[in-house]
């Protein structure tokens, strides 16, 4: 691939090297630790940095000797003794060294009070994306009309210009795009805020916020991902500090990458770094700087098993592997020993990378010091890439930014967070329970803003209504279809006739736009439904005519069933009876029912398909299981002190122990320190805090409360985030205190029994579960005590049994329990993704009162509250 691809102007290269013509700039270009540099005496401007040739040349003499003279020390961290086959480098270079030092020279941004950057930017998107774009518009709105002007992927051309702004208490993103709107972000740690304002017709609307973590604010895009800068690793800001579960394993660690050669990226002679797990992504590296100047992802080719697959094995057979299939790969890589590895990783790339497609590349150019020890880029961009029906890879766009202002630890101006909103802009304000929507008005009087608010407590009384009626049909039969109304691609359908079977009912209408984004998926769904175990149904609204909807259908190759309403009211005002019975009203939207006829999730397609797979899976899981041999549980039934066949004798002693121990003690509470290391990026996320556990009675479930009280981030400081989760029996409730929300989400009735179970609840009890019911989807096994377990304690392992896998959230767990009270003080998980999850318990209390309050607390004052289906 030419890294030097000038979209913009064809058969130009972007150069490297300083850029001397940059704005109102003061600067200078990158040079490695120990060489002589001028010092900083204040602001410069290009305009008046005009020195004769000779004093010039005088004094690029003198820097030249100055650095001859204070070399930097080559024996340095990632420098390694020399190796024969390095392409074109003396001495080999260390990848995990080199890209440690990528990213520690990109912290500085963490350590400054205050941030600022102005850059000119511009679009570029190519013929054929436009096209692209032209005929999926056509295909949502046929007769409609498009103005390049008014849609930003109809150009072929735009310009912009984009301003960031930080500093402790502070945030705010603007972006002019001169053809199309004015764009503005702000965020004070208690208010979020975005306004838009028209170009070409002068509409404006504004919301506000209380929360960045709700679908209107940043979440989790950062908006220093509107740059190219930041690439080499994670960041967190004030702003942005993730949440639990979080994606991490695109960064990947710096002993995930491995030199492969060097080459020239834009005119920059590169260290090339490849990442060698999960994702293929290139980094270039400058040999004279240790900065980062280039980034490429790539995908696999469409045909894998005919392009990749073949070169793979025949890779794995020059190094001596005999691998049966490419799926093999990764574990004989894994087997090798690390110099080894190494050696086949070089080799992978160089055979395999003509193969990959590229979809994204950034690049960073003409770095300069914008502060002491602080290293901007002031060219940058990237190229993004879409796939084509095909499965291959096109060129989409490219985008350019140029710095032409950075301001670092220097007071940020009060006007850039602040706004004039003109009179009949639409505002939508979130930050009451109530949301507000009204037209701007400057000189409002009270009686106005009190019809306003009127308004609005009624709408969200009436949204809450909408609300409860749907969340009360989960579990409940699902309402049948309407006698009177049409079927297409079917003939009529009961839920008699679906029985056994997971079902998806998408809701659409021919006239509805964002309905059609879901169209593809619907139809993947229906021609690969002997695979996935789901079954399509299409409701569509009533008073349509047939040929309309027909012609929607054929041009999205919908042969799944599609059911038309007919006219009528119901519980919910709505397009249709079916509509009404299912309490849809608005579009799109989706419902799962599950293979008994029930009700078992609603909301957007996104959101309830994966609960359909999920359902689908435990069909398979179930349909498998009846057709194997008789479990343990129907071959013996074990009792106390006479185990299983298959099970160990002491490892089966230790689940009684358990066993007992869940029947012994009502109450436990005690401390706790909770650690995940991340397999692939190397980072470690520790809490402490304590938990209180209160046993299932008749009268009442089983109850459990986790309080952490610190965060610390890998080496970091310890920091106080408290995040607090309650468990009552059927709520989950999770308080975030760092962006107060409470975030509460119900058990299904049908999962309730298993919510405590290890490895399947969302709150696992490790002791007072029978040891019957654990050996039916665990393989336990013990060792003899080690110098290294906690003392006074006993082993035990747990392993999903075969058949099981899918069923169980770990793949390993680990647990030291104690001789004395046979509760477990330690416990160690591995995840399918091989993070492990370190719980070791403190101070443990058993039989203490326990207040029943501290499983029914309200919610915090100012909390955001969320609800949505438990994860």
């Amino acid at each position: 691939m030419d890294s030097g691809r000038d979209l913009a102007s064809p058969g130009r290269r972007a150069g490297g090297g300083a850029d001397r013509d940059v704005v109102g700039w003061k600067g200078r270009t990158p040079q490695r630790p120990g060489t002589c540099r001028p010092k900083n005496t204040g602001r410069l401007h290009m305009k008046r940095w005009m020195l004769p040739l000779s004093v010039m040349a005088l004094c690029v003499s003198v820097c030249a000797c100055c650095a001859e003279t204070k070399k930097p020390d080559v024996k340095s961290a990632a420098a390694q003794p020399e190796e024969k086959g390095c392409e074109g480098a003396k001495t080999v270079m260390d990848a995990a060294a080199l890209v440690r030092q990528v990213r520690q020279s990109e912290q500085w941004i963490h350590n400054v009070k205050s941030f600022y950057v102005r850059l000119e930017g511009q679009w570029t998107i190519t013929p054929e994306s436009i096209a692209r774009q032209l005929a999926e518009l056509k295909k949502q709105f046929p007769d409609a009309k498009f103005d390049p002007k008014q849609i930003g992927g109809l150009s072929p051309r735009t310009t912009d210009e984009t301003e960031l702004a930080f500093d402790a208490n502070r945030v705010a993103y603007s972006r002019i795009s001169y053809e199309r709107e004015h764009l503005r972000q702000f965020w004070d740690g208690s208010s979020y805020m975005i306004h838009r304002k028209s170009l070409i017709n002068d509409q404006e609307s504004c919301l506000f916020d209380k929360s960045l973590f709700s679908d209107s604010g940043f979440g989790h895009i950062d908006i220093m991902a509107n740059i190219s800068w930041l690439r080499s690793g994670r960041h967190r800001f004030w702003w942005n500090t993730p949440v639990e579960g979080e994606h991490r394993a695109s960064y990947g660690r710096p002993e995930d990458f491995v030199l492969i050669g060097q080459e020239k990226f834009r005119g920059i002679d590169c260290y090339v770094l490849a990442m060698t797990r999960r994702i293929q992504k290139i980094m270039f590296v400058g040999v004279n700087d240790h900065l980062l100047h280039g980034l490429q992802r790539f995908t696999s080719p469409p045909s894998w098993d005919k392009v990749m697959a073949p070169s793979l094995l025949q890779l794995a057979r020059d190094f001596g592997g005999k691998l049966d299939n490419a799926n093999q790969w990764r574990k004989w890589l894994d087997s090798l020993p690390p110099d080894k590895q190494i050696q086949v990783q070089k080799e992978f790339w160089r055979r395999l990378r003509p193969l990959f497609y590229p979809s994204t590349e950034y690049w960073l150019l003409d770095y300069r010091e914008v502060a002491p020890g602080c290293w901007f880029p002031m060219k940058q961009g990237k190229f993004l890439y879409s796939r084509l029906e095909s499965g291959k890879m096109d060129l989409d766009s490219r985008r350019d930014l140029r710095a032409v202002e950075v301001r670092v630890d220097k007071p940020l101006k009060d006007e850039f967070f602040r706004l004039e909103i003109s009179d009949g802009a639409l505002i939508l304000d979130l930050r009451q329970d109530a949301p507000i929507s009204y037209k701007y008005k400057k000189d409002m009087s009270e009686k106005e803003w009190g019809q306003i608010l009127a308004k609005a407590h009624k709408r969200h009384a009436e949204k809450q209504k909408e609300q409860q009626f749907q969340d009360e049909l989960i579990g409940k039969p699902a309402p049948a279809f309407p006698r009177k109304g049409r079927w297409l691609n079917s003939q009529p359908l009961t839920w008699g006739d679906l029985k056994g079977k997971v079902v998806i009912l998408d809701f659409w209408s021919e006239s509805c736009g964002p309905c059609r984004n879901d169209f593809p998926h619907m139809a993947g769904l229906h021609k690969n439904r002997r695979e996935t175990g789901i079954t399509v149904i299409g409701v569509h609204t009533p008073a349509s005519k047939t040929d309309g909807i027909e012609k929607v259908m054929k041009q999205y190759d919908m042969q799944y069933p599609v059911y038309i309403d007919v006219p009528g009211g119901g519980a919910v005002k709505s397009w249709g009876q079916m509509f009404s019975q299912c309490g849809v009203r608005r579009l799109p939207y989706a419902m799962v029912i599950d293979q008994k006829g029930c009700v078992a999730a609603h909301g957007q397609l996104t959101e309830v398909s994966a609960k359909a797979h999920k359902l689908a899976r435990a069909r398979k899981s179930e349909r498998a299981g009846s057709r194997q041999a008789p479990s343990i549980k129907s071959a013996a039934q074990p009792v106390r002190s006479q185990p299983a066949p298959d099970v160990d004798p002491d490892a089966w002693a230790i689940l009684e122990r358990l066993e007992e121990a869940g029947e012994k003690y009502a109450t436990l509470r005690a401390e706790l320190d909770y650690q995940v290391d991340s397999r692939m990026t190397g980072e470690k996320e520790a809490r402490t805090g304590e938990v209180a556990y209160q046993r299932k009675t008749e009268k009442q479930p089983a109850k459990y409360r986790v309080l952490f009280e610190t965060l610390r981030l890998d080496e970091g400081p310890r920091m106080i985030r408290k995040v607090d989760y309650i468990f009552d029996g059927r709520f989950v409730i999770r308080d975030n205190y760092k962006i107060k929300t409470r975030t509460k989400g119900e058990v299904p009735p049908k999962d309730a029994k298993d919510a405590l179970k290890i490895g399947k609840g969302p709150f696992p009890v490790p002791f007072g579960q029978k040891a019957e019911e654990v050996i039916q989807y665990l393989q336990p096994t013990t060792r003899k005590p080690d110098e290294k377990d906690p003392a006074n304690t006993d082993y035990l392992k747990l392993v999903p049994r075969k058949g099981h896998k899918k069923d169980v959230n770990f793949v390993l767990l680990e647990m030291w329990v104690d001789r004395k009270t046979n509760l477990p003080i330690k416990i160690k998980s591995r995840d399918n993704s091989k993070n492990i999850t370190t719980v070791i318990f403190k101070n443990i209390q058993t039989q203490s009162k326990i207040d029943p309050k501290i499983f029914n607390k309200d919610k915090p004052a100012g909390f955001e509250l969320i609800v949505e289906p438990l994860k």
